[in-house]
């Protein structure tokens, strides 16, 4: 009598569970995997680059295992309707798995959600442009002109490819002022462009014209008058009664305006020798003008 013997029957693989399409961002890193059921599996992942395409063999290193991983860098514009599928196979036969579609998402246009703001600043003062937007992929570069009827130039300072755009200190100056700075951000699908932004530059006044002495007859009404250059200018008249008197702040409806004026009944032989000057002021200082003197007759 014969040793019994034993059959063994070995089944071909079944696919339990198929790899999924996946619809991604540029930059996202993905994963297809499959599940089988048998004895003895082997995998190797195949790839086309679309759906009409010729089938390859895949020689990553993970193409003979359950699941075939792109990394970020490898998921780009150009894998868009890439399709990727699994032959899982064993001694007794093998099983396909169905195709699986890479859709890599274009990104919209930039939207701006924050547009760069005019900025009003003392010479010497360090100021910052900021642009906000959302987006993928942003790319930013700053342009600036010199009035706003100017020519636009493509800035190539370190901070002009940023969302910032940074004047330090010492840019800061009165030949700056009325320059204009705007944004243009980008990504793949297109570009928008900032508003654009005035830089205003405030500096020391300065006095172009100066107040004169004034000689007069009593009962004669006297105006002394400052012309200055800058902006946002304040005026403070100052008076004294003599060369050697103390100054004093006048509070005249007229001392803070650029002329100073005495009407005719305040023109009397007591005010003769009276001296007045103007401070001239706004953010980034003052200036005194030169005393002048009223002499009554």
């Amino acid at each position: 009598m014969s040793n019994p013997a034993t059959l063994t029957v070995k089944q071909k693989p079944v696919i339990t569970a198929q790899p999924k399409s996946q619809t991604v961002k540029p930059g996202t890193a993905v994963d297809f995997k499959v599940a089988a059921s048998g004895e003895g599996l082997k995998y190797q992942w195949y790839y086309r680059t679309s759906a009409s395409g010729t089938w390859s063999k895949s020689t990553a290193a993970c193409a003979t295992t359950d699941t075939y991983s792109l990394t970020a860098a490898q998921v780009v514009k150009a894998r868009n309707g890439y399709q990727y599928k699994c032959v899982v196979s064993n001694e007794a036969g093998s099983a396909t798995s169905n195709a699986a579609t890479l859709t890599v998402s274009s990104p919209g246009l930039p939207v701006i959600t924050a547009q760069p703001q005019s900025k009003t600043a003392v010479s010497g003062t360090a100021v910052s442009f900021k642009i906000t937007a959302s987006g993928e992929g942003l790319k930013y570069q700053w342009y600036y002109r010199t009035s706003a009827s100017g020519t636009w130039s493509k800035s190539t300072a370190s901070c002009a490819t940023t969302d910032t755009y940074s004047l330090t200190a010492s840019q800061v100056v009165s030949a700056r002022n009325g320059y204009q700075y705007k944004c243009i951000v980008t990504n793949s699908a297109g570009s928008v462009t900032s508003n654009p932004a005035t830089l205003t530059v405030i500096s020391k006044p300065v006095i172009t014209s100066q107040p004169s002495n004034k000689t007069v007859s009593a009962g004669t009404a006297v105006s002394f008058k400052v012309t200055a250059s800058g902006t946002n200018l304040k005026y403070q008249w100052y008076y004294r009664t003599s060369a050697a008197g103390t100054w004093k702040k006048s509070t005249a409806a007229c001392a803070t305006t650029a002329t100073y004026s005495l009407t005719a009944s305040q023109v009397v032989k007591a005010r003769s020798g009276y001296q007045y000057y103007c401070e001239v002021s706004n953010e980034a200082g003052s200036v005194s003008s030169n005393i002048v003197t009223l002499t009554v007759k």
